[in-house]
């Protein structure tokens, strides 16, 4: 790619809304079509704009190529992506990697700036997605779990992937004190 083709990434505005629900209903059939698209609309809605829950985009010129959605878990360091799609014809081009290379450092920097910490950033993708998986394992996520029948379906079988910032360890003793 040369200069003029430079992909940008920025926190998404509601003017991106349709573009992202329309790339979701290319990728997620599931989650995104006629029956749900006004949910998508309210779900998208109370994301835009908000200090904690953040959605981000990859752009070229005008083009909406991709879209990634980050939201803390309560009150510990750990953050999740809860959802990334690129378009379908610009999928394996690298947008990917673009986008959540650069929405990682903003919304890490976002946390920080409002004095939360991260710890970890952790997401789920299908165990049948093995492109997902080697670009989630290019930018240092590591396979942590699995869960069985979650999300779209009986059979459905989710790869936990986190991305760790520091080594901190566990507390032990947290939940059962030591009696002696």
């Amino acid at each position: 790619m040369n200069n003029m083709d430079k992909i940008n990434v920025r926190e998404a505005e509601e003017c991106d809304l349709e573009q992202i629900i329309t790339i979701g209903e290319g990728i997620f059939p599931y989650e995104y079509n006629p029956k749900t698209k006004e949910q998508s609309h309210i779900f998208f809605k109370g994301k835009l704009g908000k200090s904690l829950d953040k959605v981000y985009v990859a752009y070229r010129n005008d083009e909406l190529l991709g879209f990634a959605i980050y939201s803390p878990e309560g009150l510990t360091a750990t953050h999740k992506i809860f959802q990334i799609g690129i378009k379908k014809e610009f999928q394996g081009q690298g947008i990917g990697v673009i986008l959540l290379k650069e929405s990682m450092v903003q919304y890490v920097q976002n946390m920080k700036k409002l004095g939360l910490d991260v710890y970890a950033i952790y997401l789920t993708t299908s165990s049948d997605n093995p492109a997902g998986q080697n670009l989630y394992r290019k930018l240092g996520f590591v396979e942590v779990g699995r869960m069985n029948d979650t999300f779209i379906g009986k059979g459905n079988v989710e790869i936990v992937m986190t991305k760790f910032f520091d080594e901190r360890k566990y507390p032990t003793g947290l939940w059962n004190e030591d009696k002696k």
